[in-house]
């Protein structure tokens, strides 16, 4: 199975970047802008974007796929939501990789009966068919916390739809006569992990993960985050989609967590 990641910058450590659930790579243009001076690789999770499909999606799986295809050398792992979990599983000592920090951005810890019993309909559910190709990128644009081609300003300043239009086709496919989402359903066929799954993750790291949420994620609260059993840095005024939202502030996050990059060779 394949696995798309796309590179910028160079220096060590790499930070890689993990996007959340119906994402692509595509969500972290902003922060890769806002990190010039670091080598930035940003991934399409498996069952995502580029990336191919996996038979299930238990966070296991995710860091067996994706660690084939990162660079070699110290990693600082980032990721929001889906990929704070990826991030956590990647990060165990049992994988083998070099991995010298952690951030976990908005991180879903606990899940209501309903919430769950949604998300299992909506894997259940045979993907949406959209007769026209905008359509189907202002949906991606939409699921991936862009909120539509209107606001993807936000991505690094570009402002021509145009550009932004094919940077969102990584989220489309084709789909007989119109197109569908490239993301895979089965994504959400697997129960939650649990908050003990999801400590125990976070308990086999070699250094504690930096966590952070904004104070206006209505899906996400410091409190939730904090059950990992470890500090929450609040972010004023972020909702769900920090990184997309305010780019330089996870920009800043990331820096503190790591050490200025080393020039390559």
């Amino acid at each position: 199975m394949s696995v798309f990641v796309e590179e910028s910058g160079s220096g060590s450590p790499a930070v890689v970047l993990l996007h959340g659930q119906g994402a692509s790579g595509v969500v972290w243009d902003g922060v890769r802008a806002a990190l010039a001076g670091y080598r930035c690789v940003a991934v399409d999770l498996p069952g995502h974007g580029r990336s191919g499909r996996l038979p299930g999606y238990p966070p296991h799986a995710y860091a067996a796929a994706i660690a084939p295809a990162l660079p070699a050398g110290p990693l600082t792992l980032v990721g929001h939501s889906l990929g704070g979990m990826v991030a956590l599983a990647l990060a165990d000592p049992a994988l083998g990789l070099d991995v010298g920090a952690v951030l976990v951005l908005a991180m879903k810890v606990t899940w209501t009966e309903q919430e769950a019993s949604r998300r299992a309909d909506r894997a259940r559910r045979p993907p949406d068919h959209f007769p026209d190709r905008s359509l189907a990128l202002r949906r991606f644009a939409k699921l991936a916390g862009l909120g539509g081609l209107g606001g993807l300003g936000r991505l690094g300043g570009l402002s021509e739809i145009g550009v932004f239009s094919e940077r969102l086709a990584s989220g489309i496919a084709p789909d007989g006569d119109g197109w569908r989402l490239s993301h895979d359903p089965a994504t959400a066929a697997d129960p939650p992990v649990t908050p003990r799954e999801l400590r125990a993750l976070a308990g086999r790291l070699a250094a504690p993960p930096h966590l952070a949420c904004g104070d206006q994620d209505p899906m996400v609260s410091p409190d939730d985050l904090a059950l990992l059993g470890h500090p929450v840095t609040t972010l004023p005024g972020a909702g769900h989609n920090v990184h997309i939202e305010q780019p330089q502030v996870v920009a800043e996050l990331v820096r503190a967590a790591v050490p200025a990059p080393r020039p390559a060779g």
